[in-house]
């Protein structure tokens, strides 16, 4: 199993937009050299844009291999999900939730177990055939249901703004569909760490193919913060429920700095308690629709 088959999957443009300024904060850009890849980098926010690759539009349209899909999703991520809903779970007092990029149903058949209202969203065809045999057929759709605007308590965006080369198109999707004061709970790779790790990889002979990842845009906490904020969400949280990245850890390398991350990870989050920088490997942010947005 290849690592683009474990993504969720919500790709809203192909290509790379052209532009001399951030599109988080509108500082400058300068390009440079991370990990053997090309980047256009913010002076201002940190955001990152890799030139290297246009994205992929769909991450399921190859046949899916469903016991490496089951394996990977059921050991690595049910623990991590259960985690999340545990936070969300006492953050709102209803339970409809919208999963956007929700590729093959995981999450949403997890959160209808326990007592959630869920619909998975993703652009895939094949992706949302596959999650309505999960959680039914009407809890799964391929665009979103514009008479559904305002009515969501939740959206999770499992890694889905990092596939994006318009991550404004998804924060404002989430906004629209979210009630006023409704939740949304996103996760993305820190590139204020990744900028490292690359680094670190390439030295090690074991270079990180970001462009097979399909990660096309970078964030650090501070430019998903102004993502955020610029996209009406306030109270913005970091918060830190473990890491996701065991479908790249099937060399043995891979599995000694998956590890080391895990390690890392514990150490950098006791750190930002204290009010030191992010330096997590993943950002993982809750943030609540303004009510005036």
């Amino acid at each position: 199993m290849t690592s683009s088959r474990v993504h969720q999957g919500f790709n809203l443009c192909c290509g790379p937009m052209s532009s001399m300024s951030c599109p988080i904060c509108l500082g400058a850009m300068t390009d440079r050299k991370r990990g053997g890849f090309s980047f256009s980098e913010c002076s201002g926010c940190g955001f990152g844009r890799l030139l290297d690759s246009p994205g992929r539009e769909d991450y399921w349209a190859a046949p899916a291999e469903e016991d490496s899909v089951d394996s990977f999703w059921i050991a690595s991520k049910s623990r991590y999900f259960s985690s999340a809903l545990d936070i969300l779970e006492r953050r709102v007092p209803d339970r409809r939730l919208l999963d956007i990029g929700g590729g093959i149903g995981f999450f949403s058949e997890l959160a209808l177990k326990r007592g959630w209202d869920p619909l998975s969203l993703d652009v895939s065809e094949k992706a949302a055939e596959i999650a309505a045999e999960r959680v039914g057929a009407h809890r799964s759709a391929t665009s979103f249901p514009e008479d559904l605007e305002g009515s969501f308590d939740v959206v999770t965006l499992w890694c889905v703004v990092a596939h994006t080369h318009e991550p404004e198109k998804v924060i404002d999707l989430a906004r629209r569909a979210l009630t006023p004061g409704g939740i949304v709970w996103l996760t993305t790779p820190n590139y204020a760490f990744q900028k490292t790790y690359m680094r670190v990889r390439a030295g090690l002979g074991n270079p990180l193919d970001v462009a097979d990842h399909d990660h096309v845009v970078h964030f650090t906490p501070t430019a998903i913060r102004t993502l955020l904020e610029s996209g009406g969400f306030e109270s913005i949280d970091f918060v830190y429920r473990g890491i996701t990245e065991t479908c790249i850890a099937a060399e043995s390398t891979n599995a000694g700095l998956l590890a080391a991350k895990k390690a890392w990870n514990a150490v950098a989050h006791a750190a930002t308690r204290v009010g030191l920088p992010n330096r997590m490997s993943e950002l993982q942010v809750i943030a609540r629709r303004s009510s005036g947005s």
